[in-house]
């Protein structure tokens, strides 16, 4: 959840949580489905995937097609799932990649356990939150195989800080993708002061700003000027971030 809360504004994509979505319609006044929902999801078991896949197409519907990213989150869980993602909405988009996050057991109901902690949801005992994490372990490996054997699956171990983790899923954007962050810089530094001190402090100081840096190279004035680089980048970040030169 942290990780996609950082890709979506990061690239642009609407981001879709739908366990948000599962938990906003269990809420909702006159909603016939929230007594299933709460039932299952409070007794770690899959909310039907009809049931989800209409909540998930109303909130795309709501969001817009036209030029639409969409970052979905939770879903598909299990091959039940998958089929009726394809039936519902297989012809409707393009799907690009597909990320999973990796880590133990023991990790995953802590994180799981914390939500609850922070949050209004009873869904989040230790109990729920193992069997939670032990149906997840049963129905996933088919899902990732086949998304695995048309080339779409990326892993990404979850169980590293969530900065490393952000940096690893980033490069699968940038590099695999084409994505483009939305916020760029370029860091100037007289010849004088290139070296390694130098662009350790560059680093830190971005990260102290929270700014994610996503790859990072030196060049030279005299190459930058031959090769028209700096009017290339320097018009880059003036229309990405609509302003006058």
């Amino acid at each position: 959840r942290t990780l996609c809360q950082r890709l979506s504004p990061s690239f642009g994509y609407h981001y879709i949580d739908v366990g948000d979505l599962l938990r906003a319609e269990s809420k909702r006044p006159g909603s016939k489905i929230a007594g299933l929902i709460d039932m299952q999801i409070c007794s770690g078991k899959l909310v039907p995937a009809d049931i989800v896949l209409d909540l998930l197409h109303k909130a795309m519907d709501k969001l817009g097609w036209e030029g639409g990213k969409f970052l979905v989150d939770g879903f598909p869980r299990n091959l039940d799932s998958l089929e009726a993602w394809n039936k519902s909405l297989g012809d409707k988009v393009n799907l690009r990649c597909v990320l999973m996050l990796e880590c133990s057991e023991e990790v995953s109901v802590q994180r799981l356990v914390m939500r609850g902690r922070v949050g209004d949801s009873a869904a989040y005992t230790s109990e729920v939150a193992a069997q939670r994490c032990q149906a997840f372990a049963r129905h996933s490996p088919p899902v990732a195989d086949h998304f695995r054997r048309l080339g779409l699956l990326r892993r990404i171990n979850a169980e590293q800080s969530p900065d490393d983790a952000w940096r690893c899923a980033q490069e699968v954007m940038v590099n695999e993708l084409g994505a483009h962050v939305k916020n760029q810089a370029v860091i100037l530094v007289k010849p004088q002061a290139a070296n390694k001190d130098t662009a350790r402090f560059v680093q830190s100081s971005l990260i102290s700003s929270k700014v994610a840096i996503v790859r990072n190279a030196s060049i030279s004035a005299s190459d930058c000027a031959e090769k028209g680089l700096w009017r290339e980048h320097y018009s880059q970040i003036i229309v990405n971030a609509e302003a006058d030169p």
